[in-house]
């Protein structure tokens, strides 16, 4: 079964102990965020403590979550990874410190020592790393600086992340993936990962994939392997028409007070989206053949259900299983009703088509 992203118990009630007594007085700045975010409206005029504090209360969560769970599924595909208990993080554009707070909750045994970059100095009290500090579980340096005006810091990182940077940055994505190759090729430990997330858009996740494409070209002088979420290292199928793009959604345990801001400003955030990419030097193990990941939504029909996957082979496939057969097929069932996009998946070929009983297709842990 699908598990769902939540908190940890105590992490969840420090949550609602600081931000369930702000959610009135929080709401309207959250919901001109979001309007801000998908497009109605242009600037948003805030006071910046509170455009901080809505910011972290809504979306740093969210964005933490993310993190926790591409940490989870980078520990299963790196065998070894991590390999030492104390990490060195770089977080680029940390804003409140979200990617910073997923990789902690999700490495509860490893201590972090975190370097921030961002030029907004509004985020130097963020509430939501506060317990994790004084756990001396996390220790935090700031630096000011953005992804394209500073020089890669000195040192080398063992996780370098990148989180909803790409969606804001302008100018030709073959610059962009030179910059970034250059930053994580100076501060990247030998056996460390670098993440990049973004949201689940059409426009900055395709300049994630053509990031992808760039960064794994012979000349581009890398040599970089894929941890995820990608199961091959082949041209991104995606970019073969102008309408794809490949993102997660995930479930989650939505505390109380986000929700309660959700009702008061109108939004709904009731599943996670959001894609991303994982690079590396260390050998992720082998998935087994043939497999894939399933890269659209799953649509339950009346009479079947459908889905695409991208295989090992890099191609895109589609699947279906016809109604009567899932219900004869209590393991195919079981599948089908928790599988999700973002899903790996186990496959009885590369060529799509329809699935059956007694086939090999099932779920790949992956969380």
């Amino acid at each position: 079964m699908a598990r769902q992203l939540a908190f940890p118990a105590g992490y969840h009630a420090y949550l609602e102990q600081t931000f369930s007594p702000a959610t009135r007085r929080l709401a309207p700045a959250i919901r001109a965020l979001s309007d801000h975010y998908v497009g109605k409206t242009g600037a948003v005029h805030l006071p910046a403590v509170l455009w901080t504090e809505a910011y972290a209360a809504y979306y740093g969560p969210v964005n933490a979550l993310k993190l926790s769970a591409i940490a989870d599924e980078l520990r299963l595909r790196l065998p070894g990874w991590p390999s030492q208990k104390r990490l060195r993080v770089l977080d680029i554009g940390a804003g409140p410190g979200s990617a910073t707070l997923g990789i902690a909750l999700a490495l509860p045994d490893f201590g972090l020592d975190a370097l921030w970059l961002d030029n907004n100095p509004s985020w130097n009290e963020s509430p939501l790393i506060e317990p994790l500090i004084k756990s001396g579980h996390l220790t935090v340096r700031r630096q000011p600086g953005d992804f394209q005006s500073v020089q890669p810091p000195a040192g080398l990182f063992d996780i370098v992340v990148m989180a909803n940077t790409l969606v804001e940055l302008e100018g030709p994505v073959s610059g962009l993936a030179a910059r970034f190759g250059q930053w994580i090729s100076q501060t990247l430990a030998p056996d460390g990962v670098a993440v990049i997330v973004e949201p689940a858009l059409k426009a900055p996740t395709r300049n994630l994939h053509e990031l992808r494409s760039h960064l794994l070209r012979p000349s581009s002088g890398f040599s970089w392997r894929i941890a995820g979420p990608c199961p091959h290292e082949k041209a991104c199928p995606m970019l073969e028409t102008d309408r794809d793009w490949c993102h997660e959604t995930r479930d989650w345990l939505q505390p109380a007070y986000h929700h309660q801001i959700d009702q008061l400003a109108g939004l709904r955030k009731d599943a996670l989206r959001y894609s991303w990419l994982a690079l590396t030097h260390i050998v992720a193990a082998v998935l087994p053949e043939p497999a894939g990941r399933v890269v659209s939504e799953i649509r339950r029909e009346k009479g079947r259900t459908r889905f695409v996957t991208c295989g090992t082979d890099g191609r895109l496939s589609e699947w279906q299983a016809l109604e009567r057969v899932i219900r004869t097929t209590p393991e195919l069932a079981e599948t089908m009703k928790t599988l999700e996009r973002g899903h790996l998946v186990k496959l009885p070929g590369l060529d799509g088509g329809r699935l059956s009983p007694g086939n090999s297709f099932g779920r790949l842990p992956s969380t």
